[in-house]
């Protein structure tokens, strides 16, 4: 944590004597914890992060953002456009992929700025926003489960502004402050 900000640097990754080519590595920062009833049927889900490393074969800077439940989890694919047609979309029960769909709107023009992302579930549907636009709609398949994590999964690097998480009866929010 520095800043305000969490993250893992490209300079933290090459003192471990990691390579960063010609593969990349995977990057998790993983939260799981008791977030009390936050359920799947009913919440709100917002962050703001940023893929820090787009160099060879991480040009397409493929991040996916895991909120774990219990049983089951969903997975939001973001990454730079033109990547698009390799993604795919997890949501409980729900699954769908660039190559079936357009998901067209989880590709950002670039990661110099923090990506902001929110999901609203409400009665059986969700929306997934991306920087305050409507990028998805899951219409069906959300079944209840209780949330017990959070996981961002980068390929190469990335970090994270902040994390918040609420439902009817509990929330959480971190800052890293």
């Amino acid at each position: 944590m520095h800043d305000g900000k969490i993250g893992l640097s490209i300079d933290q990754i090459k003192q471990k004597n990691i390579q960063l080519q010609p593969s990349p590595p995977t990057v998790m920062i993983t939260n799981v914890r008791d977030f009390g009833d936050i359920y799947t049927d009913h919440f709100t889900f917002e962050t703001a992060f940023k893929n820090d490393y787009s160099e060879g074969s991480a040009a397409c800077q493929l991040s996916r953002i895991y909120l774990l439940c219990e049983g089951t989890a969903i997975w939001i694919p973001i990454c730079t456009k033109g990547c698009i047609s390799t993604v795919d979309l997890f949501f409980t029960y729900y699954y769908t992929s660039g190559k079936r769909e357009d998901l067209s709107a989880f590709g950002v023009p670039n990661f110099n700025d923090y990506v902001k992302l929110r999901v609203e579930s409400d009665s059986g549907q969700a929306k997934i926003l991306l920087n305050d636009k409507l990028a998805y709609t899951v219409k069906r398949h959300i079944i209840r489960s209780r949330i017990i994590g959070i996981m961002y999964r980068f390929q190469g690097t990335g970090s994270i502004d902040y994390v918040s998480l609420t439902g009817t009866k509990a929330s959480y929010r971190d800052d890293f402050n």
